[in-house]
């Protein structure tokens, strides 16, 4: 959260603060005599909320200026930003909580909401999707028979030839038992000797 958040006020809480009824007030923001410092986007629509010092001005003239509401999520609107279900939301967001950027009074006798921005809510999903690991290719073992196929040579050549030019086993095969290279090690193992021992 950030060290200052702002602190916006609607419905019961912000009518407390003006001295009108809710009905008065939101008369007020319809005829243009009230601007909102905020517009909160929930699962319904969006809702003007206010400033202390908006609402504790004590007539039109000396309260701020007109300015763009800022906007805001709460967290009915972030569900359906996020295109989450309640319940997916509330899990995703114990495991990585959610930074608010403002709060919202809604009634003086309960808590304040937590607030988001747009930016806010696109930054945690992009943090939430991890990477999927590439899946890891097999890697593939010839035993000795196998091997001298891979080369184009006979089995008794590759033995003549290993002993000759002794290339180490990189695994072993049990059954039956047979000293075993990878494709890439075999190949260049070739390039290297039987190119050298081919009298064509």
């Amino acid at each position: 959260m950030p060290e200052n958040p702002q602190e916006f006020y609607s419905g019961i809480a912000a009518a407390r603060i003006i001295g009108m009824t809710r009905a008065n007030l939101t008369n007020a923001v319809k005829a243009g005599r009230l601007f909102p410092d905020a517009l909160i986007n929930t699962r319904i629509k969006a809702q003007p909320a206010f400033l202390r010092q908006t609402l504790e001005a004590p007539d039109p003239d000396t309260r701020p200026p007109k300015t763009k509401p800022q906007q805001f999520y709460a967290t009915t609107g972030a569900i359906e930003f996020c295109g989450m279900s309640q319940v997916h939301f509330d899990r995703k967001r114990r495991a990585h909580p959610i930074t608010p950027d403002a709060l919202l009074h809604r009634n003086p006798d309960s808590a304040p909401q937590a607030l988001y921005t747009r930016k806010t809510l696109s930054t945690w999903m992009q943090a939430l999707v991890i990477p999927a690991s590439p899946t890891p290719r097999p890697l593939s073992i010839y035993p000795l028979d196998q091997a001298a196929l891979l080369l184009g040579i006979a089995p008794g050549e590759f033995e003549a030839l290993l002993k000759a030019h002794p290339l180490p086993a990189e695994a072993m095969v049990i059954d039956p038992a047979s000293p075993a290279w990878f494709e890439k090690t075999l190949k260049e193992y070739g390039r290297q000797f039987i190119s050298e021992e081919d009298p064509s």
